[in-house]
């Protein structure tokens, strides 16, 4: 069967979420590539990107590119031992974590934990789509929507992958996120033929951030999809499939969001919404969107170099 069919009962062809806290039996597991394009579509996201842009406003390109790759392995590693859990157990992160604060604690303590990090998650991710989708409305076509009405119905979009579960989320990545990661690499290609590599490398950041502070906002940005991995590497029928899930599915979408992609910003949804949203990843000194130079001053605030003599 393959991959990207939904499980063998008729119970579980069904678009509502079945099994939100009782173990997965081993008759509806799933093969690791079905896991793994659900945790690249964690990756190749919006908020993503805006951590790259975090960085590279603060570091050089090679540096950014060196704090992501080491951030994102530990990500990988802190993953799979406790996705690991997930598969043995079948259970999700919530009912594991019975064992070690019973009932009671599980309830109260890890549930205010996790809904204290994922408002602030959920709210972010909300605002920047809906600050993308409005400025890419308005910028392409002229039809100006309200940031606040884009970010509701983009959160209730964004809401209903809760109810759907693992079979909808399996189904939206698969499309999803090839779509995204073709997006990035156009992003990628169009900002190296119109700048250059050498300019990206010539960019210079506004801020200073160590190598140690870096890594630590690449792993601050995961480290809840990385407590709460069980949720999905439950549906995985062996620890292997659990390495290999996290591994293809964090590692490699995550080093490009957080480097190239973000110093380009070409994309014109990110490039648009971060205009929107006044984020500094990538600032234009000139008044045409296409003409984008990372990190660049404007002519008029651009500042002589000191003599040397």
């Amino acid at each position: 069967m393959s991959w990207f069919t939904f499980g063998m009962t008729e119970k579980r062809r069904s678009f509502v979420e079945q099994r939100a806290l009782t173990a997965v039996p081993a008759g509806e597991r799933q093969h690791w590539l079905a896991v793994a394009a659900i945790q690249a579509g964690y990756m190749v996201s919006v908020t993503s990107l805006w951590t790259g842009a975090l960085i590279v406003t603060s570091m050089t390109l090679t540096d950014t590119i060196v704090a992501g790759t080491i951030g994102y392995l530990i990500v990988v590693g802190l993953s799979v031992l406790m996705g690991m859990q997930g598969s043995d157990l079948g259970v999700p992160t919530i009912e594991a974590s019975t064992s070690a604060f019973g009932e009671k604690g599980a309830q109260w303590l890890i549930s205010a934990l996790l809904i204290a990090s994922l408002i602030g998650w959920f709210a972010i991710n909300a605002g920047l789509v809906g600050a993308a989708f409005s400025g890419l409305l308005s910028e392409s076509f002229g039809v100006d929507v309200p940031v606040i009405v884009s970010t509701i119905g983009w959160g209730l979009i964004m809401l209903a992958t809760a109810v759907v579960g693992f079979g909808g989320l399996k189904i939206l990545n698969a499309i999803g996120v090839p779509i995204m990661i073709v997006v990035c690499a156009i992003g990628v290609w169009v900002g190296i033929r119109d700048q250059g590599l050498a300019a990206l490398q010539e960019v210079q950041p506004d801020g200073k951030m160590t190598m140690v502070a870096a890594i630590g906002v690449v792993v601050g940005g995961y480290a809840v999809g990385a407590l709460t991995a069980a949720d999905v590497t439950r549906y995985q029928r062996t620890r292997v499939d659990v390495a290999k899930a996290v591994t293809l599915g964090i590692r490699p979408p995550g080093s490009p969001c957080c480097g190239p992609e973000p110093c380009c910003l070409s994309s014109p949804a990110v490039r648009i919404s971060q205009r929107s949203s006044s984020a500094r990843g990538c600032r234009c000194w000139a008044s045409s969107a296409s003409s984008c130079r990372p990190g660049r001053p404007t002519p008029a605030t651009r500042t002589p170099r000191a003599s040397t003599s």
